[in-house]
């Protein structure tokens, strides 16, 4: 599809020839009629928004932060966040998108925004309640912005790996995704409420230390959690105290917040972890995989012992200071590695004879144009056994508090924080060694250990090897022989990532054309996903839930059609033939409301499907008022019937319905002349 720039007194609409109908991308068109029932309170707001609420006559209280600016036609923010209100029923329901694109398309979703539980880089996090199960969610709402989105879907993908495939029954402690759906052109992802986290925790607890009981309590469950991403080689990339949450059904603790999650086959980023927890590869540009989390998991059961981080840097630098000056320098075959090791070492001597030493604070500051913060010093002792041995120990009710005891506590301890410290990734133990520790399993400690065979052994960093499958065939495999893209939109690259997730596919999400890069499938998920569907064709074995996130395929599935050239995967089933519709108005009321078009008509209905569009134009709908809404109307050349009445936007929008931008009234601010409702779109067909 081409894109022109279009002159204020010109309307054009550009078709493509080879289009043909694709049931499986088939649109829900009633977008009319939601803005006036079900969103009809939105719909006030937005072209009210100062107005009192028509249900509480009260002033709406808006939940996040207000900028002056506004994007995402008027839906957002600056930050790209979705300006969201108390009592906002956000879901399937009540979004532009339709039900189609969300987790359960056979069913409608109803979450009442109850308050905000926090936001970041990606987005915000919103308490709700879900209206359809009489229950409380938490629902995340990623930002507007392609790159925020395309993480999000990974997200999804993940997610959905964990709670079908390698945590379906719950034991390894990640958290539940209940449902996803897009909400104007937001991904928005529902969990289960979970309460307070370990960093919450440690702060009512006035960063004390917990006893040992619940240290060894909380650790087990975090390594359970990391022998199942282990398994489904999946790297969390973000293990940290806050990342820890109660879950009171349970007693126990789940693993939250996969948004920066990738695969252990393909790293998506060089910065990644909370400082804190940051291991040493990271710091020093090495090749990653599942062993950071482990780096993290030994940083937090320092701090759970502790109350507060092992190693509290305030910068990159001070944070490789504090880890070097505990446990000293790493191995010269790590420094000789790291693609960023001489930022903060020097090299002495060549060859053999070479070895390192880390810079002055003063030498980082002068290469780099910096001022560090001066170091603070939180511990009396330098060395971790040093540490361990001096500190507190709570042992907690049911420990015998005897000298003898206690002391061989401490120092089982200290071996198992250490194996999980250990610079060298591929001595650093992996989860499943960690859990047969003796500090762990009450086993008697003699001062010596050595992990199982049995458990699973360390990995070496495969970074950007992606087995399995080229582009094309990912493509075919998922959709066809024949796809072209032309401007992708957020609920076509939701449809691509949800449709190839049931196929066993996670789509390469590095690249906003899905189908240029391989997939980022690691062949163990792969094969485990072919084993399911052999053992269901079998009839032995359990099901996978049929829903959306699932990744259950259907095989008599009848919308998984092929995608037809020269269209997008949402292809509409438009008459094959290139169109052009111009309207000219001579009045400014009309020049300013066309100055901005939705140049796809993607979601038209049956009629338009039968009828060429050539037989169709844009005119001025008498029934309205000029500066009114739906003062233009689609119309029939030759029956002068009404096809569809418009609304209005801003700017152009990437919902996936055709929008026309129509002024709603005169503007007061003398800035512009006409005032713009944030998005108001075409409904079902009426005939008169």
């Amino acid at each position: 599809m081409k894109s022109h720039r279009l002159s204020p007194s010109w309307f054009n609409i550009y078709i493509e020839e080879g289009s043909t109908e694709n049931i499986r991308h088939k649109p829900d068109t009633r977008a009319l009629t939601k803005q006036l029932t079900g969103r009809i309170r939105e719909t006030y707001w937005h072209i009210y928004p100062t107005q009192h609420s028509l249900y509480t006559n009260k002033t709406p209280i808006i939940l996040n932060e207000i900028t002056e600016n506004t994007t995402n036609s008027g839906f957002d923010n600056e930050e790209y966040d979705l300006i969201i209100k108390e009592g906002d029923i956000l879901g399937s329901a009540t979004s532009y998108e339709g039900r189609y694109y969300s987790a359960n398309p056979e069913t409608v979703s109803r979450y009442q925004i109850l308050n905000r539980l926090g936001n970041g880089m990606f987005g915000q996090v919103f308490k709700a309640k879900d209206l359809s199960k009489e229950r409380e969610v938490a629902i995340k709402i990623l930002k507007s912005k392609g790159t925020y989105f395309r993480q999000g879907m990974l997200e999804i993908s993940i997610l959905s790996m964990l709670n079908d495939i390698y945590d379906k029954d719950g034991t390894k402690n990640t958290v539940r995704m209940l449902d996803h759906f897009l909400y104007c052109n937001h991904l928005c992802i529902v969990f289960e409420l979970l309460g307070t986290n370990l960093y919450q925790m440690l702060q009512k607890n006035e960063y004390h230390g917990l006893n040992i009981i619940k240290v060894k309590k909380f650790m087990t469950q975090l390594l359970e959690c990391l022998d199942g991403l282990y398994n489904a080689r999946i790297v969390h990339c973000d293990i940290k105290p806050e990342n820890l949450v109660f879950d009171q059904t349970t007693n126990g603790i789940k693993v939250i917040d996969f948004g920066s999650a990738c695969f252990d086959n393909y790293t998506l980023y060089t910065y990644v972890q909370s400082r804190h927890y940051r291991a040493p590869e990271i710091i020093l540009g090495l090749p990653y995989n599942n062993a950071i989390d482990m780096w993290s998991a030994g940083c937090i059961a320092a701090e759970l012992v502790l109350g507060i981080p092992l190693f509290p840097g305030s910068s990159e630098f001070n944070q490789l200071f504090k880890i070097t000056d505990m446990l000293g320098l790493p191995p010269k075959n790590i420094l000789e590695q790291g693609s960023k090791t001489l930022c903060y070492f020097n090299k002495l001597g060549y060859d053999e004879n070479a070895h390192y030493i880390m810079k002055q604070p003063f030498e980082y500051e002068m290469e780099n144009r910096i001022r560090l913060e001066p170091n603070k010093k939180y511990f009396r002792f330098k060395t971790l056994k040093e540490l361990i041995m001096r500190i507190p120990l709570k042992l907690g009710g049911g420990m015998k508090e005897e000298i003898t005891n206690l002391t061989e506590i401490r120092l089982s301890l200290i071996h198992f924080i250490e194996g999980m410290l250990q610079y060298d990734p591929m001595k650093r133990w992996t989860p499943s060694q960690a859990l047969y520790h003796p500090f762990l399993t009450g086993q008697q400690f003699t001062g010596h250990w050595e992990p199982p065979l049995s458990a699973s052994q360390p990995r070496p960093p495969e970074d950007d090897i992606l087995s399995g499958i080229t582009s094309d065939e990912f493509a075919k495999k998922c959709f066809g022989n024949d796809i072209t893209l032309h401007g992708l939109n957020t609920a076509e690259y939701y449809d691509i990532c949800t449709s190839a997730l049931q196929m066993g596919e996670v789509v390469n999400i590095t690249c906003p054309n899905p189908f240029q890069l391989p997939p980022m499938t690691p062949d163990s998920f792969r094969k485990a996903f072919e084993n399911i569907h052999k053992r269901e064709r079998s009839g032995s074995g359990s099901r996978i839930t049929r829903r959306r996130s699932s990744l259950l395929r259907n095989q008599e599935n009848p919308y998984r059609a092929q995608l037809k050239q020269p269209h997008t995967p949402r292809s509409n089933g438009i008459s094959p033939m290139k169109i052009v519709q111009e309207i000219h108005e001579g009045d400014d009321f009309f020049e300013n409301g066309l100055t901005t078009v939705r140049r796809r008509f993607d979601s038209c209905n049956a009629r338009m499907n039968r009828t060429p569009l050539q037989e169709f134009r844009l005119q001025r709908n008498e029934r309205f008022k000029p500066n009114d809404v739906g003062s233009v109307k689609l119309e029939d050349r030759y029956n002068n019937n009404i096809f569809k009445e418009t609304a209005i936007v801003h700017e152009p929008s990437n919902v996936n319905i055709p929008i026309v931008p129509v002024p709603i009234r005169r503007s007061d601010t003398g800035q512009d002349p006409f005032e713009f409702a944030p998005l108001f779109i075409f409904g079902e067909q009426s005939h008169q």
